[in-house]
């Protein structure tokens, strides 16, 4: 109620992060939110796999409508459309004072990734941070929820990331490849990973 999730036991905590995956549709295995504690509050952010999975969800289209370089920010507008015809925008700012090189190349890159996220967060009607803009907030503590199984029943089996990490951890047993289970909280980039590589390892096995 007001605002600062911190007041809550790690339990609750874990549950009302599972609440707010199931109430957008988004897979909480693969962490799309994180909580950081802001002015002495500990608030949920968006990570990458948020803004990922609510466009998928959502068929959200998102376009560029300008660049610009203002003193020292270069700013970037994007466009969100839904095929109901619903349309926001927002913008993307990063301060490119003293950036040259590869560092300007990532500044510019991480402007048009911040207006992108927050053109598809405003869209959804959810006012939450995004990843991109808690990176000035580095120093401040992050608080990672583990969610607990009991609330995660069902979850998992229905994930098709999931279901190839399970055949292909099986397939690798069966081998006699080792294999450590990826952990349950790996986003999916980190799953993608994990399935890439033991992939090979099971194919590179010697034969029978």
């Amino acid at each position: 109620m007001v605002g600062d999730l911190g007041q809550l036991s790690p339990e609750l905590r874990a549950e009302y992060y599972e609440r707010v995956c199931e109430s957008l549709g988004l897979n909480p295995f693969t962490r799309p939110f994180e909580y950081l504690t802001i002015n002495g509050k500990l608030v949920l952010y968006a990570r990458r796999d948020a803004t990922d999975q609510l466009r998928r969800i959502h068929d959200i289209s998102t376009e560029v409508v300008s660049r610009e370089q203002i003193g020292e920010l270069y700013v970037v507008r994007v466009r969100a459309t839904t095929p109901s015809g619903r349309v926001d925008e927002a913008i993307g700012a990063v301060n490119t004072s003293g950036l040259q090189g590869e560092a300007l190349a990532n500044g510019i890159m991480k402007a048009e990734t911040k207006a992108k996220r927050r053109a598809t967060l405003s869209i959804v009607g959810l006012g939450w941070l995004d990843e991109s803009e808690v990176s000035g907030l580095a120093r401040q503590p992050r608080v990672t929820i583990e969610v607990p199984p009991a609330l995660n029943s069902g979850r998992r089996g229905a994930d098709p990331l999931w279901k190839q990490h399970d055949a292909l951890l099986a397939a690798c047993q069966k081998a006699g490849v080792e294999v450590q289970p990826a952990p349950p909280s790996s986003s999916s980039e980190e799953l993608r990973a994990w399935i890439e590589e033991n992939r090979r390892r099971l194919q590179r096995r010697p034969a029978a």
